[in-house]
């Protein structure tokens, strides 16, 4: 009877030991495939960070005043400001560049702040 018990606890060991080959364990360094997927999805937000129009921005007589969402900071005369494309939100050109390299859409709205490339967005609507 020992010997039954001692080949099928080996057994049971041996199953349990094959399912933990199998698991991918991701304690180790990241494949570079994916180190090379988030590399370039960085570089496409630095890229746009970078394209992003600016202008001064010029406060208006009586109008309320606008505060950047980003550094809680307010617009003043003069300083330069940029705007998502798609959404219009104003804030300062540094603050939204900074915002830009790290996330790809409006802190107000979650809009896209540069749209896309056709391309890119022809292969969104077929999913």
């Amino acid at each position: 009877m020992a010997v039954h018990d001692l080949i099928g606890g080996l057994f049971i060991f041996g199953v349990v030991l094959a399912f933990l080959c199998c698991i991918p364990w991701r304690c180790g360094p990241r494949p570079e495939r994916e180190r090379r997927a988030a590399a370039t999805a960085l570089a496409a937000h630095e890229v746009q960070a970078a394209r992003l129009p600016y202008f001064p921005y010029a406060a208006q007589d009586g109008a309320s005043v606008r505060i950047c969402a980003i550094c809680l900071e307010p617009l003043r005369h003069g300083q330069l400001c940029s705007e998502g494309l798609a959404c219009h939100h104003v804030f300062h050109r540094d603050c939204l560049g900074a915002w830009a390299k790290n996330e790809g859409t409006c802190p107000l709205c979650r809009a896209t702040i540069m749209p896309a490339s056709d391309a890119v967005a022809a292969a969104d609507d077929m999913v």
